[in-house]
């Protein structure tokens, strides 16, 4: 009995938490638009790649992890995410992957 009931408090726990979406992630992301590209680079780190894409200058990050189930099944996630900045500000961003999200913003 005792067992079944650790099992129910990690259910509920992980329930509570919420779920990994892309609209938190989006969400999250927004929160940039604006904000200089120090601040950007201060909390995200430097990114993967910076390269000019006509009037704006493009900040790449890549995120990149295996996970792995019981069974010794596993799958590959991944996310990059465009940051575009004009004037040294961030104005827009995209992103693409099979794990773009985030449990809060």
């Amino acid at each position: 009995k005792g067992a079944e009931m650790k099992k129910l408090i990690l259910l509920s726990a992980i329930l509570l938490s919420g779920c990994c979406t892309q609209m938190n992630y989006a969400k999250k992301l927004s929160s940039f638009i604006g904000q200089p590209e120090i601040n950007l680079i201060a909390t995200l780190g430097h990114p993967v790649s910076m390269y000019p894409t006509g009037a704006y200058k493009s900040l790449e990050y890549h995120d990149q992890s295996k996970f792995c189930l019981t069974n010794n099944q596993c799958e590959l996630r991944w996310c990059t995410t465009q940051f575009f900045v004009k004037n040294g500000i961030v104005e827009n961003f995209t992103f693409k992957g099979n794990y773009c999200c985030s449990f809060d913003y």
